[in-house]
């Protein structure tokens, strides 16, 4: 009877055993789905985004002190209508960021993922991008010719961060440890992102107590 009731209880441990690692390897494989999504939403996003800077860094170098008023103003409403076309597309990539279907909660993994870390780096890459032309702006044109334009841009790219997180766990924390390892070299748009961020998180880790 011993013996018996031994070999019951090694039964009912494996049984629980089995159960739990069913069960994370379903959250594992969800999480990385929505991960695969939401890269290759991100990768769409960023390869839609580079004509854009292109044509912005373009229209500046065409720009110098003996401009007329004529192609100065010309230039401003070209770029003008680039980064409001920017902010259309991250703000349409945030939405369709939302519609993933986000993982199972009841299994979380204590370390990212690498379809996790690489979700992070090319979002990275995508600040990074619109950062170097809005510095390239402000370098050459002043803060000026952004008026009006700097704010939206900013919180449409704090908004993506934000939405691909709601889905994938850990994406929010890497992209700011990131951002905040060279706080010190962001320009005024990363700045203003990477405090957005900050605050983002702190509201997603207090809601997990």
């Amino acid at each position: 009877m011993k013996f018996f009731g031994c070999t019951v209880a090694f039964a009912c441990v494996a049984l629980v055993s089995s159960a739990v690692t069913t069960s994370y390897d379903k959250a594992a494989l969800a999480e990385r789905d929505a991960a695969t999504d939401e890269i290759t939403l991100v990768t769409n996003l960023y390869n839609s985004v580079l004509p854009y800077d292109a044509d912005i860094n373009s229209t500046v170098k065409t720009l110098n002190a003996d401009s007329t008023a004529a192609e100065n103003a010309t230039a401003e409403a070209k770029i003008r209508s680039d980064i409001e076309a920017i902010t259309s597309l991250i703000n349409s990539a945030s939405t369709a960021a939302k519609a993933v279907t986000k993982r199972s909660l009841e299994v979380r993994q204590i370390t990212p993922s690498n379809s996790t870390i690489d979700l992070a780096d090319i979002l990275v890459d995508l600040l990074f991008e619109v950062d170097n032309t809005v510095n390239t702006l402000v370098n050459d044109l002043g803060l000026s010719a952004l008026d009006g334009l700097l704010t939206p841009l900013e919180d449409a790219l704090t908004s993506l961060v934000g939405a691909v997180g709601s889905v994938v766990d850990g994406v929010v924390n890497l992209v700011v440890s990131i951002l905040d390892g060279v706080a010190s070299t962001l320009g005024t748009l990363l700045g203003g992102v990477l405090g957005g961020l900050t605050g983002l998180l702190g509201g997603l880790l207090g809601g997990l107590h």
